[in-house]
């Protein structure tokens, strides 16, 4: 009592440390720091002690000691903090709620000075809750203590274990005192309280930060406090009291439109339309914008949220202009409307001439007097404003113009006036804006743009009013769509045979490309026909369509009569001069199957076009290069090629189909030099070399079949296009054929024809000049390795290349496009190496992977994998093991690579897996276990958003590519990473990775479908993290406090954002897992035992678990802190209830009983309903 006594006497000793440090071996020696057997002794003499001696002057005294400026001892405030802990909650119920607010003031004040660590955390709730008078306190505490606790918000989310927990605790009861349920209600009923507002503002007179950086946080509190306490604030006539809550924004806006109405209603009736525009004009006129303080942006921010340029009051000029304007204004209001756009546009030029010319951006036409400068700087800014707000509302206008109701000159001159607006006005200052690099950026030329675009669109776009199409071909245009998108079903079953056949007519006669359409960028011939014949409903039109197919094969028809053969050796003789002229209308035909969905076509009808089509590229061909049929043009001819590809790739199996002469003709004439200059010569090129792809890799898998008569020829074709001079086309197609060979397999499993061919026919390769040069390099070190080739080894450029391409200090992009060849001829050299040199050159190759991932983007990143995959497959196995150590060794993050390194070799990692040669099974299976170990043992992996990914996709390819690679030593390893992956956390990212959860599901499906056998072992394993999963797809109320949020994001992943909760497609793939559960599915494993096993399903084992996940469900829906949405159960409802078919009545009957409380029985009851209605009971 003594020391407690002269704490509060006149010396107050509270900055001596002797005193604390003997009230602290007092309290400890009582048992004061034990809560256990102890606490009642301690309550016996220390709680009549405190009545008599008050501790809140003591602990205010300190915190404004320590809070001072000048030293701070923190060894003697640990000895004052253990002592409040104990003192505390023995004293707290005799203070008063001012005391308590003094001391709540001070550990606000003494975190902001010192940002010490907390001594009252967990105390403050209990502080809070005890107050009853709410307006003294909330008064005191905003002219005492708001500044600080701002202060203290700002830095509630720093920190780490007690001091943010302290933090947040400081915030939360902040937030309490400032929107109590008592302070709330009076702003509900219109009885507003200035005093936050006042003490906000004076505190930003001192700091505006102070305010301005937790302004936001506390807003949203603001908004939580309210609805957490809507029924108590708007329960009781709530029906009345909407529109009062509604009035407390100041009801201008409902006033002005009101206004707006009855001047439109008068003028309309009175015929003053026009002179109404042009007072909407001259509103946003420059003077007038000049009035709104704060400069042009916030003029743009105002008027473009003001009554003029609102939705409901264009619709209604809008209606006006149309129903009201008389014939004899039409015209006056075009002519006023663009002379008052180029009028706006043409100012903006002239203060942007002025300001450009000052700036010394463009030449002056005069010199400047002396005095003369520049007033106002951001006057072409609200120029600018003016054109933009005009263009929104002047476009609406101008597109509801009566025109129907004019005669045929008024018409004419109006549309003319309006197409220059769209000349004069849209179209230069789209031109003007965005050709120029340095005015795109500039705020003032955005808002140019942006109203020239609001021109433009609604300019050039159709209404769907008749009288505004301009042309028979628009209206014919019109008319087409109309049919197609509404009438086609009643015109298939009412029509004729032959207006079915002329419909179709129609349809393969349309000009794709109508000139007359130009200006109508939302509707075309190509969209309307594509939207219908995508439409699954033209095709169940059994009447239209076979007149369609039978139109388009009647226009295909004639090509039956040319023969392939002869046109090819009329072409190579040079004698093809004479097109039939019918080819032409072929092509219309073929536009149209371009436009086709495949699918919807039968096989043999695109055998049949496809033959045809062989015939029409080469007639086309013929045309082009003779240059005398001017109507076939270059995109004619490309039309025709890409449906050649198109057909192979969907048709696949090309053997029969296409023959020798038409490659050797695609190869030697097909190039784009071989043609006068094209504008599509680039699209041409692409899509011939994917023909040649394709059929190269028929050839080669027939040559393996052992047929190597056109492989060989073709080798023997490349090597004599070698010796030419102009050989570019061989030399793209020559690299496929090499990555054709490699893919395919080994070259002992190709006749020894292809291989003697190869070796005797090899060209050497040119010294490595350019990109392309390098690539013909690194392919014919793949085929010299695959052929084992033996003679002169090529010279080792790759360290070179490399050094030089590390030091590029040019273009980024030259570096990405040259990457993959020299990381190719890198590894490449690996085998050229001697015995001794090879780890060296293999961890050369890993480093400059990873160099030159560095400088990559993604795009330019899985270029170069697609080079190292092929180059992976021709490694042996004794290197392929150094690569898969080498990578080992680099993975771990002990190891000193940066975190990106290390996501760039588990990328690596991947790809040299996925791409393994044959014969590292073994070598792959030790290697993946490590991974596995390494990433399930360092939850680095996981908690870094920039590795995570890459982790797991690591772990999902070896679970569903390499299946029957795992072992049970990889499942402690693999259960271990998912319960990482899954695992709750108290800091979450900004924005939900779905990709997570998916992976997650697709590790465990791949699991269940093809390893069931270890599975078995483990099923309490995956009981557990199915309930992990169904537990993810909970979402917050949106009414919930900070501690509430922060208890149910706890339980969550740290990839899930509160913001962005899991949505239906990842309940739909949790079903799909689900439903998997009683699929029945052969295991995936190598062996005798393999053939002898029967296919069988995990639903009886499982059985036993399943009640564990349903109750996972079921605690996720009545969670009261947490919802499911309605989506998300829909889409769950199969995996549902195919767990409840492995339950079973008894077993559900047991839960019921011993797992479930009244809200659980009432969710599993219901569920078990639904699954009843859709149950199969054998009796259908």
């Amino acid at each position: 009592m003594h020391v407690l006594t002269e704490f509060i006497s006149a010396t107050n000793p509270v900055c001596d440390t002797r005193y604390w440090n003997l009230l602290h071996d007092i309290l400890v020696s009582s048992g004061g720091e034990k809560y256990g057997d102890h606490s009642r002794a301690l309550r016996a003499w220390l709680v009549p002690l405190l009545n008599r001696v008050p501790i809140a002057p003591t602990i205010l005294s300190y915190f404004n000691f320590a809070s001072a400026d000048g030293s701070f001892d923190i060894a003697q405030y640990t000895l004052f903090s253990r002592c409040v802990v104990i003192l505390w909650p023995l004293a707290v119920p005799k203070f008063s709620p001012e005391t308590l607010l003094e001391c709540f003031g001070g550990v606000v004040q003494l975190l902001v000075a010192r940002a010490a660590p907390g001594i009252l955390d967990g105390q403050l709730s209990s502080q809070d809750g005890s107050r009853s008078k709410r307006k003294q306190l909330y008064t005191m505490f905003l002219h005492k203590y708001i500044q600080s606790w701002l202060q203290a918000a700002t830095r509630s989310c720093e920190g780490e274990g007690a001091r943010l927990q302290l933090a947040l605790d400081i915030y939360d009861a902040g937030i309490d005192t400032l929107f109590g349920l008592d302070l709330l209600k009076p702003a509900a009923d219109q009885k507003h309280d200035s005093a936050l507002a006042d003490a906000l503002e004076r505190i930003l007179q001192v700091s505006s930060e102070i305010v301005l950086r937790p302004l936001p946080r506390v807003f949203a509190s603001y908004v939580q406090t309210v609805k957490r306490h809507k029924g108590a604030l708007f329960g009781q006539g709530s029906n009345h009291a909407s529109g009062q809550v509604a009035d407390q924004v100041p009801p201008s806006a409902t006033a002005a439109l009101q206004y707006l109405d009855l001047l439109l209603d008068y003028d309309s009736k009175t015929r003053k339309l026009p002179s109404t525009i042009m007072h909407i004009s001259e509103a946003f006129s420059v003077q007038h914008l000049q009035r709104i303080p704060s400069g042009p942006r916030l003029a743009y921010e105002v008027a473009s949220a003001g009554p003029l340029t609102s939705l409901p009051f264009l619709d209604r000029l809008a209606r006006a202009v149309h129903n009201f304007l008389t014939p004899s204004q039409v015209l006056e209001t075009v002519k006023d409307v663009s002379q008052g756009l180029n009028a706006a546009y043409e100012r903006f030029m002239e203060r942007e001439a002025k300001i450009s010319a000052h700036r010394g951006e463009a030449p002056r036409k005069k010199r400047r007097k002396e005095g003369s400068t520049v007033e106002d700087r951001t006057e072409p800014e609200y120029h600018a404003v003016s054109f933009c707000l005009l263009s929104q509302t002047m476009v609406v206008v101008l597109r509801s113009l009566p025109l129907h109701i004019v005669t045929d000159d008024v018409r004419m001159d109006a549309v003319q006036a309006v197409r220059e607006v769209h000349t004069m006005v849209a179209s230069r200052a789209l031109r003007e804006g965005l050709l120029q690099s340095n005015r795109k950026d500039a705020w003032h030329w955005q808002m140019i743009i942006s109203g020239a675009l609001h021109l433009h669109y609604g300019l050039t776009s159709w209404t769907g009013k008749a009288h505004v199409l301009n042309s028979e071909a628009e209206a014919a245009l019109a008319a087409l769509h109309i049919l197609t998108d509404r009438w086609l079903p009643h015109f298939d079953a009412w029509a004729s045979p032959e207006q079915h056949r002329r419909f179709v007519r129609i349809l393969t006669a349309a000009k794709l490309d109508s000139p007359a359409l130009k200006g109508r960028s939302d509707l075309t011939v190509s969209a309307v026909i594509s939207r219908m014949l995508h439409d699954a409903q033209f095709w169940e039109l059994l009447n239209i369509r076979d007149a369609f197919l039978t139109q388009l094969q009647g226009e295909t028809a004639s090509l039956d009569e040319q023969d392939l053969n002869k046109l090819l050796s009329g072409l190579a003789s040079d004698n093809l001069r004479r097109v039939p002229n019918d080819v032409l209308h072929c092509i219309s035909a073929y536009e149209i199957l371009l436009l086709t969905p495949p699918e919807y076509l039968p096989r043999a009808l695109h055998v049949e076009f496809l033959k045809r089509g062989f015939v029409a590229d080469v007639l086309l061909f013929a045309a082009l290069r003779s240059g005398k049929e001017p109507a076939v043009l270059p995109r004619h001819f490309l039309t025709i090629r890409e449906y050649l590809r198109r057909t192979i790739a969907y048709l696949g199996s090309i053997e029969n189909m296409v023959t020798k002469e038409f490659l050797d003709y695609l190869i030697g004439y097909a190039a784009a030099g071989s043609l006068s200059p094209l504008d599509s010569a680039h699209e041409v090129s692409s899509v011939t070399m994917d023909l040649v792809d394709m059929y190269q890799s028929a050839i080669v898998r027939a040559a393996k079949r052992g047929n190597p008569s056109i492989l060989t020829d073709l080798i023997h074709r490349y090597v004599e296009l070698y010796a030419t001079d102009d050989h570019s086309i061989g030399r793209r197609a020559s690299m496929l054929l090499i990555d054709s060979l490699v893919q395919e397999g080994p070259a002992a499993d190709f006749p020894q024809d292809v291989l003697s061919s190869l070796s005797e026919g090899l060209p050497e390769p040119p010294p490595p000049l350019d990109v392309d040069v390098l690539d013909i390099w690194s392919h014919m070190q793949v085929l010299g390795r695959w052929s084992k080739r033996e003679g002169n080894q090529l010279p080792s450029l790759g360290k070179p290349l490399a050094r030089r391409l590390l030091k590029w200090t040019d273009e980024k992009q030259d570096v990405a496009h040259a990457a993959p060849a020299v990381l190719a001829i890198l590894l490449g050299e690996v085998e050229a190496a001697a015995a001794a040199q090879r780890k060296e050159q293999i961890e050369y190759v890993v480093v400059a992977y990873l160099a030159l991932a560095r400088m990559c983007d993604r795009q330019e990143t899985k270029r170069l994998e697609t080079r190292l995959s092929g180059a992976f497959r021709t490694l042996s196995t004794d290197n392929f093991s150094i690569v898969l150590e080498m990578i080992s060794d680099g993975l771990p993050l002990s190891r000193g690579l940066s975190l990106q390194d290390v996501t760039h070799l588990v990328r690596f990692a991947i790809i040299a897996l996925q791409h393994a040669p044959e014969g590292t099974s073994r070598v792959c299976q030790s290697f993946a276990t490590r991974c596995l170990k390494l990433f399930a043992d360092d939850e680095r992996f996981i908690t870094e958003q920039e590795s995570r990914g890459e982790v797991v996709e690591f772990v999902v390819r070896q679970c569903s590519d390499r299946p029957a690679s795992l072992r049970v030593a990889d499942l402690p390893s693999l259960w271990s990473f998912i319960r990482s992956v899954l695992a709750g956390s108290s800091t979450h990212e900004h924005s939900t990775d779905t990709a997570v959860f998916h992976g997650v599901v697709n590790i465990l499906s791949a699991l269940v479908r093809l390893r069931r056998d270890l599975v078995l072992n483990t099923l309490p394993h995956l009981g557990f993290v199915l309930r992990q999963l169904v537990s993810c797809l909970r979402s917050l109320r949106p009414q919930l406090g900070g501690k509430q949020s922060r208890m149910v994001m706890d339980t969550l992943p740290r990839w899930i954002s509160s913001s962005q909760p899991l949505g239906a497609q990842e309940s739909k793939a949790l079903a799909r897992l689900l439903t998997t559960l009683t699929t029945k599915t052969m295991i995936r494993v190598h062996g005798a035992g393999a053939e002898s096993q029967k296919p069988e399903s995990l639903m009886r084992p499982f059985s036993k678990h399943a009640a564990y996940v349903l109750t996972a469900y079921v605690e996720a829906v009545n969670d009261p802190l947490c919802f499911v949405s309605s989506g998300i159960r829909r889409e769950l409802q199969p995996g549902l209830f195919a767990l409840c078919d492995m339950l079973g009545e008894h077993n559900r009957d047991a839960m019921m009983v011993s797992a479930l409380d009244t809200g659980g029985k009432a969710v599993m009851k219901a569920l078990w309903k639904e699954y009843e209605k859709q149950r199969y009971v054998g009796k259908g």
